[in-house]
């Protein structure tokens, strides 16, 4: 009798085990197609923005090397427009978005380099293509001080950080895909953690997000948000 039952109990661990396997994702979505490259199809210059020559020294390099360990393209410019607003601008790029790579998102990764985290808030950007579920942190540190607005991409989707990431991986990986992943972070210094101040900063940033979208040629927009409807002429 204890010899059929410990029979049983290894076929429903075989079972298991062979189920397991053949319910893991296994197809990446990206296969098959051209090779992202961010430092193309991401502008240098649009509207009244252009690339600013500090990135080096505006970006803090100590975040930039975390995140870099994580993902499989990074990309981190500056931007600055004719009033003088300075905008960092970091893209994270991976072809693997599965739970065992994951996203690096700014309020561990600055924490991580000892800053101060603020209170997390879900907010929304009206773009002319969607709207964009963005998430707004301020990270301080000693005398920095960067409020941040940054999505993520799973696949097609945008996602808010947590179970919403999760279960939009859970839906690709039950029909046997690896969705690919960006994290888009837009940031600023200011000089004070003043409402006003802090208020101003993430209106520059909806404003540049607004000003991204729009001169992303639709090819490339999906790059940034995902799936893009093109709209009725």
């Amino acid at each position: 009798m204890k010899m059929k039952i410990g029979y049983v109990v290894l076929m429903l661990m075989i079972t298991a085990s062979v189920m397991a396997a053949n319910l893991r994702p296994q197809h990446k979505i990206t296969e098959g197609q051209p090779k992202l490259m961010l430092e193309q199809a991401i502008p240098q210059q649009f509207n009244d923005w252009r690339v600013l020559d500090l990135t080096a020294q505006l970006v803090n390099p100590e975040v930039k090397a975390a995140v870099d360990k994580v993902y499989a393209q990074t990309l981190s410019r500056t931007y600055t427009n004719a009033k003088g607003d300075v905008i960092m601008l970091s893209i994270a790029y991976g072809e693997d978005q599965s739970d065992s790579v994951g996203v690096h998102l700014p309020e561990g990764c600055y924490g991580g380099q000892g800053f101060n985290i603020g209170k997390v808030v879900r907010d929304k950007i009206a773009t002319e293509s969607l709207t964009i579920p963005v998430t707004k942190v301020i990270a301080t540190k000693t005398n920095r001080i960067e409020p941040i607005t940054y999505w993520l991409r799973t696949g097609e989707r945008l996602t808010y950080p947590g179970w919403d990431t999760k279960m939009s991986r859970l839906q690709y990986g039950l029909t046997g895909h690896v969705p690919d992943g960006m994290l888009v972070r837009i940031s600023s210094l200011t000089s004070t953690t003043e409402p006003d101040d802090i208020e101003h900063a993430y209106a520059i940033h909806a404003r540049f997000i607004q000003d991204l979208i729009s001169a992303t040629p639709y090819t490339k927009r999906h790059t940034l948000i995902g799936q893009v409807i093109r709209p009725l002429s």
